[in-house]
């Protein structure tokens, strides 16, 4: 609290005297105020009814200082700050202190403002530390409404105050509450802080009225505004943009949308029409264009309606006529200096909005530009209108403006067009105003339709306008493409430089006749073409009429009109005869001298050059290529003469150099290279050399002959072929089977072989491809005379050892498999060749010395495509596996022939001659053989094979006969015999047997569906029917060889065997055999050696039993048929349709024999019934394809029919050793090594399939888990696309939409609430967000 002090005696010095402050604390706790410091402003008035206040000279001032009572300071601005903060912080004692009557000067703004004036005096400038800061939280801040604020203390909505005008918080009345008083802005020294210190503001927490702030805070009227209303609102615009408003994007972006702008009509529009709307002040808009008609000459058209001149227009009756909106003139800003602040609030600015233009020579550029952009922005300008008059009063005053400025660029000597930044700058200054044919302006200036047609309508300049100066002969322009020549010469300057083009007699024919010659008359071509002669010398001059005449198609030939580059001389006699009878020489007419010599200039080919003889040569290819077959003779001339002429002159056409001398292919010169000088001398006709070559090489012009396999060099059909396409003569040895030739004669230097697309050496593939060719037919066989093999095949091998960087991997593994090198008389692969080999290993291997090429390959190159240095087993082997393929072609093209001495591979792992090398299907047989005279062949070598290189079977190389000594074959035990031989005829045995055999067989192969016919009852009855069992002392058996007969057997062998078959004759079994075997397992063996089946546990105890107790012994040996084996048999009932699982198994095998009970099929009695199933009930003779069969077709009906039409069954399966690729007749031994291979084989298989089952198993369950993760959990069927922004939980949008619908913002798995959706996915077509 401010009291006076008490208990002091205080005396009053001079009054009036100015110097420091002191604060003197007296013993009542009251304080004396001494001004002292020099630099600190006075203190309030109002403090002095509180503080006891001396004014001293500043001479007492160190005097004072000195004699100061304890405790006595200087008074400051700082310690008011800090006393008013220590007195009006505390709330409580805030409002007692307030309603004092010693404070009662704080309820008055001035009281307040003048206490912040003198605590602001130390601040300024940085005077204090913390700067304005330092004000803060002082209760000296008064509002508009009456109250006070803290300083730095925001209003009681939490935001700022704002400092506004009195004019200000009239426009936003709904801010009262945050206004500070009016009288701050008006105060002689705070009114500049609170209105442009932007640190006080800041500090104080205080908000100015800046333009983006009045316009977000400046609500719209409901109703039209007043002009009062809008010169405040202006005015505030203008003080807060600190000058005149133009149509800035800041402003229009702001105040775009409302409604403010006052125009001249009386309407009020949005602020953002001030782009497009004309701002002038008074004088202008009334100043009177010069549009009088006196300047244009009159047209022919309007010469007799012409009317008399009418007033001169005013700017603003143009711009009411054309609808260009005007602001309201009192609204217009002359002078755009910076507004300076004015507190009287009557006191008006002298406009707000800045002018378009302030002078008569700105009016041009400022009316393009309004015009420009109410054109561009609305389109609405009503050009019709528009007055003739008031048209060439506006291009009147656009043209007197680009006048001037013309005069003045050619007074500073400027560039016509497109001048740098700086000059354009320089410009303007010196115009006084912006330059009007600029890039913009001119384009708006091209839009306007203030352009006078020669028809005397109004058009734009857009799309492309002339002048016609003088008259032509041959055009009068009638439409409005052409603007009238009768304008004033300041209006064609700017025509001019607005790119109206004005047309000459040239231009004339370049632009309007020339493009429409064929659609005028025969007498106005005549004339058109005697005009173009008579005046070709200054035509010539013209480059686009050039270009046109030599294009367009104007000279009469024989079957219409052609352009000059389409015409070709007469005069060349290589033309002529290429093109003869065809229309393209000029008519006779146009064939004098003069006529040629202008055609000649105009492009007509008088020369060959390159472009002539590339149309020479498609014209050849052309003609080659309408006949079907092979090329007429006439083309083949023409063809000739045009090669010829290529060689001639190859150094013109080509480039290439007459002394050009040979270079290797590294040398070979491309397309890029450097023309020589007879290359440039010929580059006149446009075309380069590389591009001459480029085009000619693919060309079919070159007589040639087509490639014929069986045919030698040049001997083929003839044809035409392109440069590409042909081969060099040097190298027909190695394509010419596959390639057209290039005859010698027309080589060309070798400089150009690159250029023109001959490849030397010739491609790899080609050669591959022609080797290929070769290596069908043998030396022997050599279809092409002159030709000999030895060179041939050399060229190709030194065409090998030159070229390795050619020949790739995949021609490279093609070489070797082809037979091109030359031993003799045959022709084997690289790898059949080897440095050094045996005798018995030819013809399949030669040895290095046998090989017949010229040049020979070096033993390098050989080594490198295969030959080998020593031969090795394998090596044999793997030739042997060759044959089989060589023998699949229809002859033996490769001059291979098996020969008695060649060696084959034996099973011990030797080599045996192919005359003593045999097939092993008789073990006991080659256990019996004399060592030597036959060997096994090994089984490594396929069926195939063995049947290729013709080896006998053991089977047939040797015969068993029987010793035939009486005493050796007497029977014994007759009854015995006659007891075995009973037995096996008997019809339970054979179906004993049956049972037994097909269980084995099913055993075998689980695949089998049904028993193999061989196996059957019926099929065993007939096959041991003929046989009668004999039983003898002793067997002995010879072995012979066939067909030599001689002796193989061991010399002085026992016994050979136990039992012996008599072919459909006799069983023999030896009574006494030494290895104790019994009678019935002898005639085990010898039964299924019958049946060809391999023997299974055993038939003896079938054989040992009666015919009664079979089905026991059957039932102890656990043997019985499958169940599908009797389905199947059921299945085939006499006269029933076959079904559809046999119908593949059907095969039709005349003279196969066949076996009583056999199931055979027949064609139905009804015609079109398919067929049916039925039982062989006898046979004639067989293998008589006449012999009728007896076959029962149920209902106890026999028909007799012939083999032809009897369809036998296939067994589902083939026998074991057939399936395993293994052949018949090998020793158990092998058998099991095969068998345990093909275990092995499938075991790793089937762990191949599991690991590829698992891995499956892990890709479909991690599918599986993607899937799961990726799909939404609320509906289950759509995939997820949303995310939840503050739990992060998924799902899609449509469940998103449901929960939005709901009007339930919560995540349905958290129950949180989630503040937006963030969408990751595009939305699928059928919504589903995949």
């Amino acid at each position: 609290m401010l009291t006076h002090p008490a208990g002091e005696a205080a005396t009053r010095a001079r009054e009036g005297t100015r110097g420091a402050a002191w604060v003197v604390r007296g013993t009542g706790g009251g304080q004396t105020t001494l001004r002292l410091h020099p630099h600190t402003p006075p203190p309030p008035s109002s403090l002095r009814r509180h503080f006891t206040s001396f004014d001293l000279p500043p001479s007492l001032r160190e005097e004072l200082l000195t004699l100061a009572p304890p405790g006595t300071r200087p008074f400051s601005p700082a310690e008011l700050r800090a006393y008013l903060k220590r007195k009006l912080t505390d709330p409580k004692k805030r409002e007692k202190r307030l309603a004092h009557r010693a404070w009662a000067g704080m309820h008055s703004a001035a009281f307040c403002l003048e206490l912040l004036d003198f605590c602001i005096g130390d601040l300024q400038g940085g005077g204090a530390k913390g700067g304005f800061a330092n004000l803060v939280g002082l209760l000296l801040l008064p509002l508009a409404s009456g109250g006070l604020a803290y300083v730095g203390q925001a209003s009681r909505g939490g935001e700022p105050h704002v400092v506004a005008t009195v004019q200000q918080q009239t426009l936003l009345p709904h801010l009262r509450s945050r206004f500070v008083s009016p009288e701050c802005t008006a105060h002689e020294t705070l009114g500049a802080y609170f209105l442009h210190n932007d640190e006080f503001l800041r500090a104080a927490r205080l908000q100015s009225v800046t333009l983006s702030f009045f316009a977000q805070q400046l609500q719209p009227l409901q109703m039209q505004p007043s002009a009062t209303y809008l010169h405040t609102v202006w005015q505030t615009m203008g003080r807060s943009a600190g000058g005149a408003i133009k149509p800035t994007p800041e402003v229009v972006e702001l105040f775009g949308s409302k409604t403010l702008l006052p125009l001249r009509s009386g309407q009020v529009v949005a602020v953002g029409e001030l782009s497009s709307t004309l701002a002038l002040p008074a004088p202008l808009l009334q100043l009177e264009l010069d549009g009088a008609a006196s300047h244009w000459a009159p047209q022919a058209s309007q010469a007799a309606d012409a009317e008399p001149a009418a007033a001169r227009p005013r700017v603003d009756e143009l711009m009411s006529t054309l609808a260009v909106p005007v602001v309201d003139t009192a609204f217009v800003c002359v002078d755009e200096a910076p507004l300076k602040d004015q507190t009287a609030a009557a006191e008006a600015l002298a406009g707000y909005i800045a002018a378009d233009a302030t002078e008569p020579h700105q009016l041009a550029p400022a009316l393009v530009d309004k015009l420009g952009a109410r054109d561009a922005a609305h389109g609405a300008l009503e050009w019709s209108q528009l007055s003739r008059d008031g048209s060439r009063a506006l291009l009147g005053l656009f043209a007197e403006h680009h006048v001037r400025e013309e005069a003045v660029a050619m007074a500073q000597d400027w560039p016509p067009a497109d001048p740098d930044a700086s000059t354009e700058e320089a410009r303007e200054a010196a115009n006084g105003s912006p330059r009007l044919v600029s890039a913009g302006r001119a384009a708006a200036l091209k839009r306007m339709p203030l352009y006078e047609s020669v028809q005397g309508s109004l058009v734009p300049l857009e799309p492309r306008r002339y002048l016609l100066p003088q008259r032509h002969p041959f055009f009068t322009p009638r439409t409005d493409e052409f603007l009238t020549p009768t304008a004033p010469a300041p209006v064609l300057s700017l025509l001019r430089a607005l790119g109206v083009e004005s047309l000459e007699d040239a231009d004339v024919f370049e632009k309007f006749l020339l493009p429409a010659f064929g659609e005028a008359s025969l007498e106005r071509q005549e004339a058109m073409r005697r005009h173009l002669l008579a005046n070709w010398q200054r035509l010539r001059q013209h480059d686009g009429v050039r270009a046109a005449l030599s294009r367009t198609r104007f000279v009469p030939t024989a079957f219409g009109l052609l352009a000059p580059s389409e015409l070709l001389d007469p005069r060349n006699n290589l033309l002529s005869y290429i093109f003869g009878g065809e229309d393209r020489f000029p008519a006779q007419q146009c064939s004098t001298e003069e006529w040629l010599a202008m055609l000649g200039a105009l492009g007509m080919k008088t020369q060959v050059d390159r472009d002539a003889f590339l149309q020479c040569a498609r014209k050849v290819e052309a003609l080659g290529a309408s006949t079907s077959d092979r090329p007429p003779p006439d083309v083949l001339s023409r063809a000739g003469l045009l090669a010829t002429h290529l060689v001639d002159n190859l150094t013109t056409l080509a480039g290439a150099p007459a002394d050009a001398a040979p270079v290797s292919s590294e040398e070979l010169v491309d397309d890029d290279a450097a023309a020589s000088p007879a290359e440039a001398a010929a580059e006149a006709d446009g075309l380069s050399a590389p591009d001459f070559c480029t085009a000619l090489r693919g060309i079919r012009f070159v007589p040639s002959h087509a490639p014929v396999a069986s045919l030698a060099p040049h001997e083929g059909p003839p044809t035409l072929a392109s440069l590409e396409e042909c081969a060099l003569h040097t190298d027909r040895h190695l394509v010419w089977t596959v390639s057209p030739l290039l005859k010698e004669e027309w080589a060309p230097p070798r400089s150009l072989w690159a250029r023109l697309g001959l490849v030397h050496p010739p491609p790899c593939d080609r050669v591959v491809s022609h080797a290929h060719n070769l290596s069908q037919f043998t030396a022997d066989a050599w279809p092409w005379e002159g030709q000999p093999p030895e060179e041939v095949f050399g060229a190709l091998w030194l065409y090998i050892s030159q070229n390795p960087s050619l020949i790739g991997p995949e021609a490279r593994k093609r070489l070797c498999e082809l037979p091109t090198v030359l031993c003799g008389a045959a022709l084997v692969k690289p790898s059949r060749i080897f440095r050094s080999c045996f005798p018995f290993c030819q013809p399949l291997m030669q040895p290095l010395s046998a090989v017949s090429l010229s040049p020979p390959p070096t033993p390098e190159v050989l080594l490198g495509m295969g030959m080998g240095e020593e031969p090795q087993l394998h090596d044999f082997v793997a030739l042997l596996r060759e044959v089989l393929r060589e023998y699949a072609c229809a002859t033996e093209c490769r001059g291979f022939r098996p020969r008695a001495d060649m060696a084959v591979p034996t099973v011990e792992g030797g080599v045996a001659p192919l005359s003593s090398s045999v097939i092993n299907d008789a073990p006991d047989l080659l256990r019996r053989v004399r060592p030597g005279s036959l060997q096994a062949a090994s089984p490594a070598l396929s069926l195939e094979v063995r049947a290729a290189l013709k080896v006998r079977r053991l089977s047939e190389a040797v015969r068993e006969e029987l010793s035939r000594e009486e005493s050796d074959l007497e029977p014994v035990e007759l009854a015995r015999a006659e007891e075995l031989g009973l037995r096996i005829r008997g019809a339970g045995f054979a179906r004993a047997a049956a049972a037994l055999l097909a269980s084995e067989a099913a055993r075998r192969d689980p695949a089998l569906q049904a028993a193999p016919q061989r196996l059957r009852p019926e099929a065993i009855v007939e096959a041991l029917a003929p046989y009668r069992v004999v039983i003898v002392p002793r067997i002995q058996t010879r072995l012979r060889a066939v067909p030599s007969d001689e002796a193989v057997g061991v010399a002085g062998e026992g016994p050979s065997s136990a039992w012996f078959i008599l072919p459909a004759s006799t069983i023999f079994l030896e009574a006494r055999p030494r290895c104790g075997t019994s009678h019935e397992e002898l005639l085990s063996l010898a039964v299924l050696a019958l049946l060809q089946t391999e023997p299974p546990a055993t038939l003896a105890p079938l054989l040992s039993c009666a015919a009664s107790d079979l089905d026991d012994a059957l039932s102890l040996l656990r043997y019985a048929p499958p169940a599908r084996f009797e389905a199947a048999a059921s299945q085939c009932t006499p006269g029933t349709p076959v079904s559809a699982a046999d119908e593949p198994l059907l095969q039709l095998k005349p003279l196969r024999p066949l076996f009583t009970a056999e199931v055979v099929a027949v064609d139905a009695p009804a015609p079109g019934s398919g067929r049916v199933y039925a039982l062989v009930d006898g046979v004639g003779e067989r293998g008589d394809a006449r012999a009728a069969v007896n076959l029962r077709v149920g209902g106890g009906q026999t028909r007799a029919v012939l083999p032809l039409s009897v369809f036998s069954f296939r067994s589902l399966r083939l026998p074991l050793g057939d399936a395993a690729n293994v052949p018949l007749g090998l020793e158990r031994k092998e058998m099991l090594a095969r068998n345990l291979q093909l275990q092995e084989e499938l075991k790793m298989s089937r762990r191949e399939l599991q690991g590829a089952l698992r891995e499956a198993k892990a890709a479909s369950d991690e599918l599986g888990e993607l899937k799961e993760s990726n799909t939404c959990q609320i509906c289950l069927s759509r995939r997820v696309d949303a995310l939840l922004v503050g739990c992060g939980h998924l799902l899609c949008r449509q469940c998103v939409a449901t929960i939005t619908a709901s009007g339930n913002n919560r995540c349905p798995f958290c129950r949180r609430d989630y503040e937006q959706v963030a969408l990751f996915y595009a939305a699928s077509p059928d919504g589903s967000g995949m």
